[in-house]
């Protein structure tokens, strides 16, 4: 089998490869620790070493940098951004079971109950060792949370959490970055502006890392014992994601997915040849259409409580359409095109809005009507007064018209659905304003990546560990050992619990005499 992070980048260029390092030595950081430590196979002399390097500042990557400075390791997180932590602040629903704000509330759960509906969750057992680990420790990674700030909310039941409330918000003070309340009181360095680029390497053991600064182009390198990868997610790599998933590619897919989400740590992988766990498991959404008020990728979300149907290029039905969520109907739309058609409340009460992300500084999440997002010049959302004006407006002609008129008369009689909906008599499509978007695929999150076992450690393609190499979080498809299936509601528990484990696991393996 070829690796998967072996394909996910373009040929390589004499010294691109950690295994062709040069062999001069680099600038020094100034950092205290030994200099000119030879990392073995690249050849390359160190400017400093430490105990546990960590990549990348959000959950995953500040629960690894504690973890591991409990563990008693020096640490050094490097961000490749100016800023750190910002999936703090965007990572707002966690997965949890058996937890006290559960009790608090009278909720019954248990990791049994939640192991019996991961299957229908996401596809996939929850009996293997991966799902066990995360609910077993998902409770006191939320405790662990709440001791560093994060405030827990009253849990939710939503789509992708199971029958119980299992869906825990996290909420931080007004006015306080997340991150600095999490990472109060961590002793290592914290280096921002510095992208890690690949990794020094020794008898195929990871034993460093090399680095570029942003800004200014210098370039060094750090050594470690132990390296804990935890850059995110690729949705933003439309290259990796064609090659993985090409009926998504070619659907104009929109990014639900923080800026950063550029696959960053996959030449790494690549060169440390790491194996990988269901990396086409990728969390796309059918909500999305183009924001006209940013760059093409930028999507506005649509959410209505409100009656709606689905229909393809030819105005017609041609699925279940109950849901949003599920991306099926896009992968089955005739000639590609899905839209969503609503009516009376279902047009009037649906809103759309921008992920955090894009939204402005201190401004929140707006929501817009339908009405302000054609104002604002939208070629993908139409509203009218009459279904047969909307039919014209937006290309789908008589198809749509008799379609709907054909959906509202097995509503209103009570009869059987082609495609298995559970119609109720408040489906049907009757009043205006009428209301049509175009959706596309919304490439959210990562749910396969780095093949990990439940201790962090990376494996390469026969299974084996790769000495010195962790990995948590959307890296390794959110759960360490595997089994994020499909997805499920609430994955940044996931990245926490597995950065937590990673971390302990790096600093208790730095911490071995060689």
């Amino acid at each position: 089998m070829i690796l998967l992070f072996l394909s996910c980048q373009g040929p390589a260029t004499p010294g691109d490869s950690a295994l062709q390092a040069d062999t001069a030595p680099v600038a020094d950081s100034g950092e205290p620790g030994e200099t000119g430590v030879d990392s073995g196979d690249s050849g390359e002399l160190v400017d400093t070493t430490t105990d546990v390097i960590v990549v990348g500042s959000g959950p995953a990557g500040v629960a690894a940098a504690l973890s591991a400075e409990a563990g008693g390791a020096n640490v050094i997180l490097f961000e490749r951004e100016d800023s750190a932590g910002s999936g703090l602040r965007l990572g707002g629903l966690a997965f949890a079971v058996n937890t006290p704000w559960q009790a608090a509330v009278g909720v019954e759960d248990s990791v049994d109950a939640a192991a019996a509906e991961w299957g229908e969750i996401t596809g996939v057992s929850g009996d293997s060792a991966g799902p066990q680990r995360f609910f077993a420790e998902s409770s006191a990674t939320l405790e662990w949370l709440a001791a560093r700030g994060a405030e827990i909310g009253e849990p939710l039941i939503t789509a992708g959490g199971g029958s119980v409330a299992r869906i825990h918000p996290l909420l931080w003070a007004p006015g306080k970055d997340p991150f600095e309340s999490v990472m109060a009181g961590f002793s290592g360095d914290v280096r921002l502006g510095v992208e890690v680029t690949e990794p020094l390497l020794a008898d195929g053991a990871v034993v460093g890392v090399r680095w570029r600064e942003v800004a200014s182009g210098l370039e060094g390198s750090t050594g470690a014992r132990s390296v804990v990868l935890a850059t995110g997610g690729f949705l933003r790599d439309l290259d990796t994601v064609a090659t993985l998933r090409p009926d998504l590619a070619v659907r104009e897919p929109l990014f639900e997915t923080n800026p950063s989400s550029t696959g960053g740590g996959l030449p790494f992988l690549s060169a440390a040849r790491a194996g990988a766990d269901r990396p086409e498991e990728i969390g796309a959404y059918l909500h999305s259409v183009q924001d006209p008020q940013q760059v093409e990728g930028e999507p506005l979300i649509f959410s209505s409580n409100g009656p709606f149907i689905l229909v393809g290029a030819d105005g017609r039905r041609f699925t279940k359409d109950d849901a949003l969520t599920d991306l099926g109907p896009m992968l089955d739309a005739p000639e590609g095109e899905v839209w969503v058609v609503a009516a009376g409340i279902g047009a009037t009460a649906g809103t759309f809005s921008a992920p955090g992300y894009n939204a402005a500084e201190g401004q929140g999440i707006v929501k817009l009507t339908a009405a302000e997002v054609v104002a604002l010049g939208s070629d993908e959302v139409f509203e009218a007064d009459t279904l047969e004006e909307l039919a014209t407006l937006t290309g789908l002609g008589s198809g749509l018209v008799d379609e709907v008129e054909e959906f509202g008369a097995r509503v209103a009689a009570g009869a059987a659905d082609p495609f298995g909906r559970m119609l109720d008599p408040t489906d049907a499509l009757v009043d205006p304003p009428w209301l049509a978007l175009q959706v596309h695929p919304g490439l959210a999150k990562n749910f396969g990546g780095a093949a990990t076992d439940v201790e962090g450690h990376v494996l390469d393609d026969e299974g084996a560990v790769i000495p010195g190499l962790y990995a948590a979080g959307e890296v390794a498809g959110m759960i360490v050992g595997g089994g994020s299936g499909t997805g499920f509601m609430g994955s940044v528990g996931a990245c926490y619990q597995g950065g937590l484990a990673a971390g302990a696991t790096a600093a208790a393996e730095a911490a071995i005499p060689e």
